[in-house]
């Protein structure tokens, strides 16, 4: 089984963007973090004359899965299965993750009467 942590990079669209996850993993895009595997996290993005957006970063099953249920069963111990499982080895995130703000509108001139 691999590793509870995994290192993701995160590209966005404008590069230079500022990206915070879970409010205290900071970085400027692109850029790369590694996140725990135990839980989904979210990312929050800003830059200056773009709306800010948010992103769940969400694990799902690794292909690593089946080899451990398989090496597991030989050696007859539902213990590591359950380990692996607590320790977030079952799970993945993408390598890379790509992200595009939207422009922020540009406000409307007063008209002087």
């Amino acid at each position: 089984m691999h590793s509870d942590k995994q290192s993701v990079t995160i590209f966005t669209n404008p590069p230079e963007s500022e990206v915070v996850i879970d409010d205290y993993l900071h970085l400027t895009a692109p850029g790369t973090v590694t996140l725990s595997r135990k839980g989904n996290h979210l990312a929050q993005v800003n830059k200056d004359g773009y709306e800010p957006t948010s992103l769940g970063i969400d694990r799902t099953w690794s292909w690593w899965v089946v080899g451990d249920i398989v090496g597991c069963l030989i050696i007859f111990s539902p213990f590591c299965i359950m380990h692996d499982i607590d320790q977030g080895g079952y799970y993945t995130f993408d390598d890379k993750i790509y992200l595009t703000l939207d422009r922020r509108a540009a406000s409307e001139p007063t008209l002087s009467k």
